[in-house]
């Protein structure tokens, strides 16, 4: 089961129950999104969602642009190799592994490459230089968990329309 967490405006952190989760073709996706506006003592925010899930959950996401998703993984405190299995489909997108507060994975943009022209007119629409896409879209990816720290934060970029993606990181062996 996963928990939401909501952060608002002021930077603090709350568990949120009421927060639905719809299982969609097998897999749980965030009801409330990034830039939802909900009201909290009366008062009208927005806020980031982040999905907290145990490791070896598989998270999806099929749609609209999503810049970034971010979700939490709890890992445990055991130590070993965590394994990213990311798979972005066709439309590129970019998988990211944040742990300890360093970014330990990072794939680049991964799909087909015929998205090139699109992926840099984006990119340059948010006054970001152009990254080049690899093929394939799919692929896994190790990094050696070395400490307790129990969490681990996966962003996905998927800045085209039409994106699909999902990933699995696995609990430390």
């Amino acid at each position: 089961m996963s928990i939401v967490k909501i952060r608002y405006t002021d930077g603090t952190w709350i568990n949120i129950c009421s927060c639905k989760l719809m299982q969609s073709g097998g897999t749980w996706s965030n009801a409330i999104k990034n830039g939802d506006k909900i009201l909290y003592n009366g008062v009208w925010v927005t806020v980031d969602c982040i999905v907290v899930t145990p490791c070896g959950g598989v998270n999806a996401f099929d749609g609209g642009q999503s810049y970034p998703s971010q979700q939490i993984i709890t890992l445990g405190s055991g130590l070993g190799l965590v394994t990213l299995n990311y798979d972005s489909v066709s439309v590129p997108d970019k998988f990211q592994v944040f742990f300890n507060n360093a970014l330990v994975i990072n794939t680049g943009y991964r799909g087909d490459v015929s998205h090139q022209p699109a992926l840099d007119t984006e990119l340059a629409s948010r006054g970001l230089p152009s990254e080049l896409i690899n093929s394939p879209g799919s692929g896994i990816i190790t990094f050696n968990k070395t400490t307790n720290h129990s969490t681990a934060i996966v962003k996905v970029f998927a800045p085209l329309s039409g994106t699909a993606w999902s990933y699995t990181l696995s609990c430390p062996v």
